[in-house]
């Protein structure tokens, strides 16, 4: 059980908990948790709003699948890593999502995050002191990352190893001047919105730093969105080799110009084009690709 001061010292009060949620507790300060295997069966953890709380998590949750974290700054130490995760004491072989949001004073994290091997959802979201990590740091389990008004994130890898996640989201990441849809491998979809620094959208060549070999081919990429991102100009020359993609969206990208060359060579499966509040753009959808034009 827990005192009043939030420390937990029965053996095992909890053996059958499943989900913890700990919310708006704005003076709770301090949860003392001993070593025994206290919460064995825990699948997820939800911490909201403590900004007082610090402390640990246990370090046997072999069983936690759902981790968040928002709104606690104490949670992180002073060398600006998150307390929770404890060095390699830490156990979350389980972990297959985590949620971290509005930590100020986290700066490092990519360390933890490669050691979370099962990891396959990852949500980073107003942490503006996040220092860039690399792609290559992603564990290889990751299928889904998204990152929502981190000012400092850096998708460049010269590395293709680490996670090469199928679903990606980019919202209000303004530090972003270039985009290379390569520095993932795999994606399944990839959506940018608000992203209001980046002007050019990259596509690598199959040979890392070989300017002169031709376009890496994105043989997963099935729907590419990018919505409000007031300086995006034009993408590469060369096109998009995309086989498999179905459908482009672009709305209210003031300041687009034209479309990726070689549309209907390189995107033979697209069935969806959509572009809307792009008032530069020469390009007619209906021109360029009239089978997948969409005037909705």
């Amino acid at each position: 059980m827990a005192n009043h001061d939030g420390d937990i010292h029965a053996t095992k009060p909890f053996p059958s908990l499943k989900k913890l949620i700990i919310k708006k507790m704005a003076e709770w300060e301090y949860s003392q948790i001993p070593e025994c295997d206290v919460f064995s069966n825990l699948e997820e953890v939800c911490i909201i709003d403590c900004p007082k709380l610090i402390g640990e998590l246990p370090k046997q949750l072999s069983s936690l699948q759902s981790l968040e974290i928002s709104g606690c700054d104490k949670l992180v130490l002073p060398n600006v890593q998150l307390r929770i995760f404890n060095g390699n004491n830490q156990q979350l072989s389980s972990l297959r999502k985590l949620k971290i949001r509005a930590l100020k004073n986290l700066k490092d994290l990519y360390l933890e995050i490669n050691r979370l091997t099962s990891l396959e959802n990852l949500e980073i979201d107003d942490c503006g002191s996040l220092l860039p990590f690399p792609v290559s740091c992603l564990p290889a389990s990751l299928k889904s990352l998204e990152y929502y008004k981190c000012c400092n994130l850096n998708l460049e890898s010269e590395s293709l190893q680490g996670g090469s996640p199928e679903f990606l989201r980019l919202l209000n990441c303004d530090s972003l001047s270039v985009i290379s849809l390569g520095s993932f491998p795999m994606p399944k979809s990839f959506d940018i919105e608000d992203c209001n620094s980046f002007d050019i959208v990259s596509i690598p060549s199959c040979g890392i730093g070989n300017q002169s070999s031709s376009s890496a081919i994105l043989t997963s990429l099935q729907s590419l969105c990018i919505q409000y991102c007031d300086e995006l100009v034009s993408f590469l020359k060369g096109g998009l080799p995309a086989p498999n993609l179905t459908q482009i969206i672009f709305r209210n990208c003031k300041k687009l110009k034209s479309l990726p060359e070689l549309m209907e060579s390189l995107l033979p499966s697209l069935r969806r084009l959509d572009l809307d509040g792009c008032p530069e753009s020469s390009a007619s959808p209906r021109e360029v690709y009239p089978s997948a034009y969409n005037p909705f």
